[in-house]
């Protein structure tokens, strides 16, 4: 099973194989590809909104030339006023919103589109599946405590 978001710049691929998924993620700071070992996936999960602060600081810095043209020079318009204003828009309209798993020493991040639940449920649906043909079984070289602590465990994890 693979799952492809895109928006923007950003670029993220799912594919879950049958012990890890392999996480891909491209943006404007560059790309990464990592094997995520599903026993690594935690429920531990945030909300995030990235936005790129180079609009934001070209649109009030085009601002204060227009302010300064406008005040200093008696300019009755100004296009560096429509122009800052137009990129200071577009400061706050272009984002990405995303849900942030930790995965151990790795965070696996997912876009809020249109794929967002069935991407969520897909990761923990084959997490659990893995963790339950890997773990929910009796070891019986294994001492009774550690057993305990393995079956409490999937059991918080929601397994």
């Amino acid at each position: 099973m693979k799952f492809e978001q895109k928006k923007f710049s950003t670029k993220i691929v799912y594919d879950f194989k049958e012990d890890f998924v392999n996480y891909f993620i491209k943006d404007s700071h560059g790309s990464n590809t990592v094997s995520v070992r599903y026993e690594n996936i935690s429920n531990d999960m945030s909300d995030l909104e990235e936005k790129n602060p180079w609009f934001k600081n070209v649109g009030f810095a085009w601002i204060l030339i227009a302010v300064v043209q406008i005040v200093i020079f008696n300019y009755k318009n100004s296009i560096w006023l429509i122009l800052g204003c137009a990129f200071m828009a577009i400061y706050y309209i272009y984002k990405i919103k995303y849900t942030r798993i930790n995965a151990g020493n790795i965070n696996i991040y997912i876009m809020h589109d249109k794929q967002y639940k069935e991407v969520i449920n897909a990761i923990y649906e084959e997490r659990n599946r893995y963790l339950t043909r890997q773990y929910k079984k009796i070891d019986y070289g294994s001492t009774k405590d550690d057993e305990l602590s393995k079956f409490k465990w999937l059991k918080n994890i929601g397994v």
